[in-house]
């Protein structure tokens, strides 16, 4: 009988410690459960704020794209705007330059116009003086 005493005790003693094993083991089982529940959310967490930030930067970068775009569309029409207004520069004084050259060239006409009349006149009145060799040069 003493062997059942010494056997059932060896067996509630093996049953208290497998009872505290277990527990213990189910404690830990239920701490790991809820820290990858915690580490999940955390997972989760992150990557709702990485797609929260793409999206910004995205958003970010097409803003920054249409401020190139015009700041490059008014940069293409003051560029545009200052080559009309060169070109008319250098039309207008163009144009001035051919007035002054015309202008110029015509003084030089009407001061050879005067000098040939004054020489003509001079060889006239030579030949009305009678000088032969004024006759020769004008018949040619």
């Amino acid at each position: 009988m003493e062997t059942i005493y010494f056997l059932s005790g060896v067996g509630a003693v093996l049953l208290i410690l497998s009872i505290v094993f277990v527990s213990g083991l189910a404690k830990r089982v239920s701490k790991l459960e809820s820290s990858l529940i915690d580490h999940e959310h955390s997972i989760e967490g992150a990557y709702k704020e990485v797609s929260e930030r793409d999206i910004q930067t995205n958003l970010r970068i097409d803003r920054e794209i249409e401020r190139t775009d015009k700041m490059c569309d008014e940069l293409r029409r003051d560029l545009n705007k200052n080559l009309e207004e060169a070109h008319r520069d250098l039309s207008n004084r163009a144009d001035g330059f051919d007035r002054t050259i015309c202008n110029e060239i015509s003084e030089i006409y009407s001061t050879i116009d005067s000098r040939v009349d004054k020489l003509e006149q001079k060889l006239t009145s030579v030949n009305k003086d009678g000088c032969e060799p004024t006759k020769k040069i004008l018949k040619g």
